[in-house]
């Protein structure tokens, strides 16, 4: 799991209200639908992970999207604790 699943699956757990999400859960499985698909998308883009609607409707997998996004800093040495530790201001000043 990469700093970019991990960040989605806190994203979805926030914005679907539930517990645990795992890499292989399905969006609109856990209740998700196209007005919180919304809410998930504003919340990716302040943390500075670019996707768009076509993009979770296709994918809706976490893995599978996470694979597809498109992440505005270069994250692929940072690690899940250096993820985690990153202010949330930081990223909607992007």
């Amino acid at each position: 799991i990469g700093p970019v699943e991990s960040a989605l699956a806190q994203i979805w757990s926030e914005v679907l209200g539930v517990e645990r999400v795992g890499r292989h859960d399905n969006f609109f499985d856990l209740g998700g639908h196209s007005l919180l698909a919304i809410r998930v998308l504003e919340r990716m883009r302040r943390v500075g992970i670019g996707s768009d609607v076509q993009a979770l409707f296709t994918t809706p997998v976490l893995s599978a999207l996470a694979a597809t996004v498109n992440d505005r800093p270069d994250l692929s040495n940072t690690t899940n604790d250096e993820w985690k530790s990153l202010p949330l201001r930081h990223w909607t000043s992007l």
